[in-house]
């Protein structure tokens, strides 16, 4: 049998972001994330607030649904998902 690699550049399809994508996967998407980052603000030092201020924080949890995040106080609110996936 013979058998040959293949490489193909291409860039990977957008995924579909909506409640149950992860904290993550919403950071990873440009639109995504720049929307989550304005609605989530910054304080007067300009560090975002909430738990996109806390780096290991979201190593931690950043795979969680961005629904179930929005039921733990940490700067994300069942408001700004609601806005989030509206589009």
């Amino acid at each position: 049998r013979l058998t040959e690699t293949i490489a193909v550049e291409a860039t990977p399809p957008a995924l579909h972001l909506d409640g149950m994508s992860t904290l993550q996967e919403w950071l990873a998407d440009a639109a995504g994330g720049e929307t989550l980052r304005k609605l989530v603000g910054h304080d007067d030092t300009g560090r975002p607030n909430g738990i996109l201020g806390q780096d290991e924080l979201v190593k931690i949890i950043g795979n969680f649904p961005i629904s179930s995040l929005a039921s733990f106080g940490l700067g994300i609110t069942h408001d700004m998902v609601r806005e989030l996936t509206a589009g």
